[in-house]
């Protein structure tokens, strides 16, 4: 309920007068983070030909302390550079 009436404020803010700072123009976007079962992993080994093995290596509790990764939803972001990798559960917080 809080998050809705957040963006709905944010909506209606954004709405009602252009963002400048000075003199130029801001574009704004709202963001809504990924869902909370979801890490972001960087790094010198976060590559696209890394994402089975980074994706193995967290769903080895024994390993990594996290286990139970949702298959296929391990993805990599060219843009940021970092992959996300989404759990089954949000117990991943001894990771």
């Amino acid at each position: 309920m809080f998050c809705v009436c957040f963006l709905l404020d944010v909506k209606k803010l954004m709405m009602l007068r252009p963002l400048k700072y000075r003199t130029v123009q801001m574009s704004v976007q709202i963001y809504v983070p990924p869902i909370l079962n979801t890490i972001v992993v960087t790094g010198v080994l976060v590559n696209e030909d890394n994402l089975d093995r980074l994706e193995i290596y967290f769903d080895n509790e024994r390993k990594s302390g996290g286990g139970g990764v949702v298959e296929e939803s391990t993805t990599f972001d060219k843009d940021t550079g970092a992959i996300y990798i989404t759990f089954e559960e949000e117990e991943g917080d001894h990771i």
